[in-house]
């Protein structure tokens, strides 16, 4: 039994590493739903777009700042995913210090920020791209989400 907290007690900082922050409650409401598409291929978009009925040259303007954004958001994750990796190994090993973990989680804690600007930033990108109407109708798919 004390085996098993010991090992639960190790395991939660990867468990909270897991899943960054910026997946849960943004403002724009869950962030692997909205960000999800909602079907496959390129020319989906977010969720939370659907019904708003994007214009020709919204629908391009929104999947060229996707796919742009993906460019510098992938190598983002893969730092992430580096962290949570190290912060795994150092966990089960002889090198272990509370010093060298704060270092990786300060570490973990700046690149999830980061990302978080990085996210709201094309969030608002395509926010600035959407008419009045559109804005409402985002607003209430928002609403719906939360």
């Amino acid at each position: 039994m004390r085996n098993s907290l010991m090992i639960a007690a190790l395991l939660l900082p990867c468990m909270a590493l897991a899943e960054p922050p910026f997946y849960e409650g943004s403002a724009y409401g869950d962030f692997r739903h909205h960000h999800r598409h909602a079907g496959k291929g390129a020319d989906h978009f977010p969720r939370l777009l659907s019904g708003i009925n994007l214009s020709a040259q919204q629908q391009e303007d929104v999947k060229n700042l996707l796919n742009n954004s993906r460019a510098k958001f992938d190598p983002e994750l893969e730092e992430i995913k580096k962290v949570e990796e190290e912060l795994h190994r150092l966990s089960f090993s002889n090198d272990f210090s509370d010093k060298k973990i704060q270092t990786l989680l300060d570490k973990s804690a700046s690149l999830h920020k980061e990302l978080s600007i990085f996210k709201a930033t094309v969030d608002n990108s395509i926010y600035k791209l959407l008419t009045d109407e559109q804005k409402r109708k985002l607003q209430s798919n928002i609403t719906r989400c939360e």
